[in-house]
């Protein structure tokens, strides 16, 4: 499981989006504004891509990516408490980058 950040920076008013609202609201979520989720899924961010873009227009941004274990939280108490949850898991790194690897002796 990770906790994923998702952007949208719509092309259209936000209530032109029905359809992408119900697309997100099949992740574990908190909404923190008007375009913005943080999520809980297993899937790759590339699919988690195809699944939402489905329903988007051809001027719309979409940004999707992995949230760190660190981050800061001004007067929202919701999400705080929504990512200090004790069950909260994050991605997992590899313990050693690729050119560890390569030049380890």
């Amino acid at each position: 499981m990770a906790t994923i950040l998702v952007i949208l920076t719509p092309s259209k008013a936000i209530s032109e989006y029905r359809y992408f609202s119900k697309d997100i609201a099949a992740y574990w979520r908190i909404q923190i504004s008007e375009s913005a989720w943080v999520i809980d899924s297993e899937l790759d961010l590339e699919l988690i891509e195809s699944e939402l873009n489905g329903h988007l227009f051809e001027e719309d941004k979409l940004f999707i990516g992995y949230l760190a274990p660190k981050w800061a939280t001004l007067n929202d108490a919701e999400l705080d408490n929504w990512l200090s949850r004790p069950t909260r898991r994050w991605l997992k790194t590899a313990p050693d980058s690729f050119f560890g690897r390569l030049f380890r002796r």
